[in-house]
């Protein structure tokens, strides 16, 4: 499947607005590529929202990666009676 050279330009150009605009210490970004697979996730480390996606060339990969915004959820803690 070929990929068009503007899809690519975009998402390498959102990666690097999300790295030059954010405080270093506020969200975290992983790219692993193996298999013939690419996977990538970031995440706000101060809201714990966080969204991955996969996909066979990086641009179809951090475009997936922004249809799946997940939020982590947390439950209070339960008080022993």
């Amino acid at each position: 499947m070929a990929v068009s050279a503007e899809f690519v330009e975009d998402a390498e150009n959102q990666l690097l607005e999300l790295l030059r605009g954010e405080d270093v210490s506020s969200f975290s970004v992983t790219i692993v590529c193996g298999n013939d697979k690419w996977i990538i996730s970031t995440t706000d480390t101060e809201s714990g929202a966080y969204c991955i996606g996969q996909g066979p060339t990086f641009a179809d990969a951090w475009h997936d990666r922004q249809n799946q915004i997940l939020t982590v959820v947390k439950h209070p803690m339960k008080q022993a009676s």
